[in-house]
């Protein structure tokens, strides 16, 4: 890139806009680091990253760092010696910070790949904190627990000054000396008295006040305690040294892991600024293209964040790769050039853009920006030396990959040589497959603009009943520069301006009036394009409208057949109750038959509980335990004991051979019914594949249809897949009324019960 590019883009302008959104200086520094990338898969995971913390920050909350400091100086302090407990305390906030938008990312964010990813990679640094709250107070202070050495003696000093203090107040009581009080001086506990008095006590002198009125006294009763606490002074700074040192060698021993945590919480606040700012400015992601560059309603950032402004369409592809820009004076230009330049900038940083949904941008390696009077007089350059040194930069640089942006070129020099200069090397840059927009007055390269294939044409509006500029961009002819429009707007007489129509040549009359009237006739054919996107928009609402409508009747009708559904159902249930009811004296009456089956079998077993086992022994063979009622198989035989290993299901146990009997092959079960011993016909249904809508009502069909049958109970095949169509039949079978149970042997099938 061009050495002044960022800067004719205002880019950095743009990058402390930004830092303004960060809540730390850490994240401040983020911002105003910012540069664009090169890499596509680079430019990809930071628009993505800033998507994601968007979207994090508008759903979970936001992810505040606070005001922390930086840690860089007092981890370089702690190289020469040990830190001060405020330091320390900075150094635990900073880490606690850390952890806590760590386990909040790591918690509410696993949905957010790219953030939680960055989280997760981020060093625990809890063990240090601990160490450091066991010996540090959060007011700053360290803590009497911090040692047993340092508990014990600050107890001493505690005690020692209850002692002083109470030895003086005898003194002061004893004396009766009016105006006395106890004070402390250099750490050592006095008596202030009135000078006039001072020898009423024996012992050191300390000095006067101010006025020398007051003279402070040591009493001699005193002086041995006073020299301890001082002494227990001395020996507590001496244990908080030691204390402070050893909390300082940790720090040092995890300094590589703080710098992590500092620089993740630098990049957290960064994100965070960018997405506040995104957000401020309604930005959206920008689609990444080979060879395009789209940019719908777009409005430049640093406008817009100060004042608003007006969107703008910009437009540059690989086959119409030159963009040239005509209309009047403070018209926007200038703006939209910027403009560009400065949202491709914002897309190879990371930075969404303000601009429309579904525009594009291409990835540039070089953006080369030459914008405004350039004029350097310490080199001895003009205006024009310093644009052609610049035009020579990007001639040498551009290709493919570049993006090229000229205000106004061929400034500074003659306007036939310039204009003529200007062509070629657009004509040259257009050879090399640049992406070159410009801004012109030049009539001559407006006609260019017009008549070259490749172009395209695009002017800023301007209002002549009001004679003021609209700002908006208009495609598909050239703008006239309207000087003596703007000259009479900004106060310059209207003789002058006559006088000043005379000295212009016919053929600049002429272009100045095909343009104007070519300005119309694109402006006519805007309007005619609008007016068929209304009609369309209005055909495509009457047509939403009309769909919504059968929506509704359709609703409608399908409502009043379900409810025609319920009710015959309601008459049919209402039917087998009062079939059930009629039966109920039948029931009771097999119930009375059942139990006193039960009990002549009861009986039965009984009479042959101790018979041999008459069978055939051998193993697999079916056997019948009596004591337990179940069937099982034979797995071995002790003869000598007299004992049966059998097994009943998944369970084998030794039992004695006299209580078990031979029993016949079970036929497999397959329903409700045979498992009861019943030869009732058990149905079944298949749903695989079905959606749930679709499964309830066949269900609910084939249930109807079993009772009516007669059957017992009904067979759902639904398979095994998501396991939702299960959940949501087994759910409803639990609000059929004439469902006695369900069996789920396995995951595939359900069996249902019916009463």
């Amino acid at each position: 890139m061009l050495k002044d590019s960022y800067q004719a883009l205002e880019y950095f302008k743009l990058l402390e806009i930004i830092s303004n959104y960060a809540e730390s200086p850490l994240g401040k520094e983020f911002c105003l680091s910012l540069r664009p990338s090169f890499s596509l898969d680079q430019i990809k995971y930071r628009l993505g990253l800033i998507s994601e913390i968007r979207e994090f920050l508008n759903t979970k909350g936001e992810l505040s760092v606070g005001n922390i400091s930086p840690a860089d100086p007092i981890l370089e302090r702690a190289k020469r010696g040990y830190l001060l407990p405020e330091e320390i305390l900075d150094i635990r906030i900073l880490i606690e910070t850390g952890i806590s938008i760590r386990e909040k990312i790591l918690s509410e964010g696993k949905e957010y790949k790219t953030l939680y990813m960055l989280a997760k990679s981020e060093p625990d640094l809890s063990d240090l904190v601990r160490f450091i709250k066991d010996r540090i107070s959060e007011s700053g202070m360290i803590n009497d627990s911090a040692s047993s050495r340092l508990m014990e003696i600050r107890k001493k000093k505690k005690s020692c000054r209850i002692y002083i203090q109470k030895r003086l107040e005898e003194i002061l009581s004893r004396l009766k000396l009016e105006g006395s009080h106890v004070t402390v001086i250099e750490g050592r506990y006095v008596i202030g008295i009135s000078s006039g008095k001072r020898k009423s006590i024996k012992g050191l002198f300390h000095g006067y006040s101010n006025s020398k009125a007051t003279s402070f006294i040591e009493p001699e009763e005193i002086v041995e305690e006073n020299n301890l606490l001082r002494e227990l002074e001395i020996e507590e700074k001496e244990e908080e040294i030691r204390i402070l040192t050893e909390i300082t060698e940790r720090i040092r021993e995890r300094k590589g892991d703080i710098i992590r945590i500092q620089e993740f919480l630098k990049k957290i606040d960064g994100i965070c600024a960018i997405a506040r700012f995104c957000d401020s400015l309604k930005c959206k992601v920008p689609e990444i293209s080979e060879d395009t560059l789209d940019i719908k309603g777009a409005r430049n950032p640093i406008l817009e964040y100060i004042k608003g402004c007006v969107p703008v369409d910009l437009r540059l592809k690989k086959d119409k790769n030159l963009l040239i820009i005509s209309g009047p004076n403070r018209g926007g230009k200038t703006v939209a050039l910027k403009t560009l330049g400065l949202l491709c900038l914002m897309t190879q940083t990371g930075i969404h853009i303000p601009a429309e949904e579904g525009s594009r941008i291409k990835v540039f390696k070089k953006i080369m920006a030459e914008i405004g009077d350039d004029q350097d007089i310490s080199l001895g350059m003009s205006t024009f030396s310093a644009h052609i040194e610049h035009l020579r930069t990007m001639i040498e640089s551009a290709d493919k990959d570049s993006l090229i942006i000229i205000d106004e070129p061929g400034m500074g020099t003659d306007p036939e040589e310039g204009a003529a200069l200007s062509m070629a090397i657009l004509d040259y840059l257009m050879k090399k497959n640049a992406y070159i927009a410009i801004s012109t007055h030049l009539n001559k390269i407006k006609l260019y603009g017009l008549e070259k294939e490749g172009v395209i044409s695009a002017y800023v509006e301007f209002d002549k009943e009001k004679r003021i500029p609209t700002y908006r961009l208009n495609y598909g002819s050239a703008g006239a520069s309207m000087a003596f429009e703007t000259a009479l707007r900004l106060g310059i007489p209207e003789e002058i301006l006559s006088n000043a129509k005379r000295y212009l040549d016919k053929d600049t009359l002429k272009l100045n009036s095909l343009i104007e009237k070519v300005d119309l006739l694109v402006r006519e054919l805007e309007r005619e394009k609008e007016k068929v996107k209304r009609l369309k928009e209005q055909y495509e609402r009457r047509l939403k409208r009309l769909e919504e409508e059968k929506d509704v009747i359709l609703e409608e009708k399908r409502k009043e057949a379900e409810n025609l559904i319920r009710k015959a159902k309601r008459e049919f249930w209402a039917v087998i109750d009062r079939i059930k009811r009629e039966k109920k004296e039948l029931k009771k009456a097999e119930k009375e038959f059942s139990d006193i089956a039960r009990e002549l079998k009861a009986e039965f077993e009984k009479e042959v509980v101790k018979k041999s086992y008459q069978g055939e022994i051998k193993e697999g063979s079916p056997v019948y335990h009596i004591r337990l009622r179940q069937k099982g198989k034979l797995v071995s035989y002790d003869p000598e004991k007299k004992k049966a290993l059998i097994s009943i299901g998944k369970i084998r146990f030794w039992t004695d051979i006299e209580d078990i009997q031979p029993a016949e092959e079970e036929k497999e079960k397959t329903s409700f019914s045979e498992e009861r011993g019943e030869s009732s016909y058990v149905p079944e249904i298949n749903v695989i594949g079905h959606r749930v809508d679709e499964a309830i009502p066949k269900i609910d069909k084939a249930i109807d249809n079993a009772i009516l049958n007669g059957n017992p109970g009904l067979k759902i095949i639904h398979g095994i897949g998501t396991g939702r169509l299960r959940k949501a039949i087994r759910e409803y079978l639990k609000s059929v009324p004439y469902v006695k149970g369900i069996k789920t042997d396995s995951e595939a099938v359900t069996f249902v019960e019916l009463k």
